[in-house]
C-alpha cells in the first residue's frame, strides 16, 4: 500500500465514524502499520466492517496482507506445527549440536582477530 492510500483508509474511518480521533502521532504509527497491507482487499474489508459494526475497527480487523506474505504464515504455522511433534530427546540433540557449531564458529572468530 502506498502512503497516500494509507492516509485515505484512515479518513475514511474517521469520516464513517466522526467521533474516532486521530492525532498526529496515532496517524504516524497506522500508517506504518498500514504500509505492508494490499490497500483493495483493506477497503474491502472496512466496507464489511463498517456495514455491521457502529464502532471503528482496530487495525487488525481491518488487515489484509498480500497472498505472498500469506503464505510465508502458513508456511510457518505449518513448521511450528511439525517442530510440536518432533521428540523431546530429539530437540535437546540437536540444541547441543548447535551450541556446539556455535561455539566451535565464535573461537574461529575469535582467533582471526
Amino acid at each position: 500500500m502506498k502512503r497516500e492510500e494509507a492516509f485515505f483508509v484512515l479518513q475514511t474511518i474517521q469520516e464513517v465514524y466522526p467521533k474516532y480521533e486521530l492525532p498526529e502521532m496515532k496517524v504516524r504509527m497506522l500508517v506504518r502499520e498500514l504500509l505492508p497491507m494490499d490497500y483493495v482487499e483493506v477497503m474491502k474489508n472496512l466496507a464489511r466492517h463498517t456495514a455491521r459494526y457502529p464502532y471503528p475497527p482496530m487495525i487488525a480487523e481491518i488487515a489484509a496482507y498480500p497472498r505472498e506474505r500469506e503464505e510465508q504464515v502458513e508456511r510457518l504455522n505449518q513448521w511450528r506445527k511439525e517442530a510440536e511433534e518432533v521428540p523431546e530427546e530429539m530437540r535437546e540433540a540437536f540444541h547441543k549440536q548447535m551450541l556446539k557449531v556455535l561455539e566451535e564458529k565464535s573461537k574461529g572468530i575469535d582467533q582471526e582477530q
